[in-house]
């Protein structure tokens, strides 16, 4: 086995840190493995989530104009939109944590690569299947516009936490 430098371990655990600060945790996989955040730091993890998602809310507020009606029906299904992206974002993290100790431990096998890569496009089409069904359910109460507008706001912020998350995770290893 191949040791790693505390140091780069250390980086790496903090990188997985601010990530999973960022909206993720690590809750899903499919082979037992060793986590690379202690319970103290996963608690830390999960009230940032809170934080973050209190943010996120913020801005989706200040950003929509919702009439009183509206806002009667929107936050119910903001609430369960968000449930759901959750549940996926718990899923890429914990393939993103994987990930992270196969780098740290140079131990990944072709086979692993591969199904790995194949959960991440899974995890990427079960993303564009959520959004349509949720977008069918603000459809069947708001106006075309607002729902536009709503997802486009989605749209941008998800686009914000993937560039937190493409500039902490390293490049796959070619070795």
């Amino acid at each position: 086995m191949l040791l790693v430098s505390s140091t780069v371990m250390n980086m790496f655990r903090l990188g997985l840190f601010l990530i999973m600060a960022g909206g993720t945790q690590i809750s899903f996989a499919e082979e037992p493995h060793v986590h690379l955040l202690t319970a103290q730091q996963q608690k830390e993890v999960e009230l940032m989530r809170e934080m973050k998602r209190t943010q996120m809310r913020s801005v989706v507020a200040n950003s929509m104009k919702l009439s009183h009606a509206e806002r009667e029906v929107f936050w119910p299904l903001y609430e369960d939109y968000m449930d759901d992206v959750k549940k996926l974002n718990d899923r890429f993290m914990a393939l993103v944590s994987e990930y992270g100790e196969y780098y740290v431990t140079h131990t990944i096998s072709d086979r692993k690569a591969n199904k790995m890569m194949d959960e991440y496009f899974l995890i990427e089409k079960k993303k564009i299947k959520l959004k349509e069904k949720h977008i069918k359910k603000f459809r069947k109460v708001l106006p075309a516009k607002t729902v536009v507008r709503f997802f486009h706001i989605d749209t941008k912020l998800d686009a914000m936490n993937r560039v937190n998350i493409a500039q902490e995770v390293p490049l796959f290893p070619q070795e």
